[in-house]
């Protein structure tokens, strides 16, 4: 059986075990900082303890630019991932591999033959939304993504509309709009993530060029 409680309870329970968790901080440095005057010395316990508060600074600065780092190379990753996906799609719309070897675009491909590269789309597209928008690196690519989901979901509901009248479907502008948006993912992608020439190396900035 599930057991639920209140939010101010939570809350105050949270509340209690930080209050507990700071007190044993605490009370370990306090304890730590008496046993090194104890066996420093009270001539050489300023210098040690101003020591080890500049190595505990260097160590939080590293912890922190470590994170940061981190924290870059995920949203690199998103828009990499974002931009693949939505030439993906254009590819699917235009050149797709369909089974049986049919390289036709999509509006030429006959309607009962359209639902096998429609489930394609479809991967990619639920692909494409899954990525947070909040991991995106800037407010161009989120834009970017956006757009790009707004022409797959354009795209999607052509083939359906296709499929379900039977006829062929023109996606020129859904294409164009899938392209725009994976333009504007490769111009932020060199913007924030540069490509510099190291004497006979090229070093990049995004995690798989490093």
């Amino acid at each position: 059986m599930q057991i639920s409680t209140a939010p101010w309870l939570t809350l105050l329970t949270w509340l209690i075990g930080l209050a507990v968790s700071g007190a044993i901080i605490l009370a370990a440095g306090a304890a730590g900082l008496w046993l090194l005057k104890k066996l420093a010395g009270e001539a050489n316990y300023g210098s040690i303890t101003l020591l080890i508060a500049v190595m505990g600074g260097l160590f939080a600065v590293y912890q922190g630019t470590v994170a940061m780092r981190q924290k870059s190379d995920q949203q690199a990753r998103h828009l990499v991932f974002a931009r693949d996906l939505t030439t993906q799609l254009m590819f699917l719309a235009s050149q797709g591999d369909i089974a049986g070897g049919d390289n036709a675009p999509l509006e030429q491909i006959p309607p009962s033959l359209v639902a096998l590269k429609l489930s394609r789309i479809e991967a990619t597209s639920k692909a494409l939304e899954a990525i947070d928008i909040k991991e995106m690196p800037s407010a161009k690519s989120m834009s970017a993504l956006v757009r790009a989901r707004a022409g797959a979901a354009n795209m999607l509901g052509r083939a359906h509309d296709g499929l379900t009248r039977n006829v062929a479907v023109d996606f020129d502008r859904d294409i164009a709009e899938l392209g725009n948006a994976s333009a504007e993912m490769l111009a932020e992608e060199s913007r924030l993530y540069p490509i510099y020439q190291v004497g006979p190396l090229l070093v990049g900035r995004l995690p798989q060029q490093r």
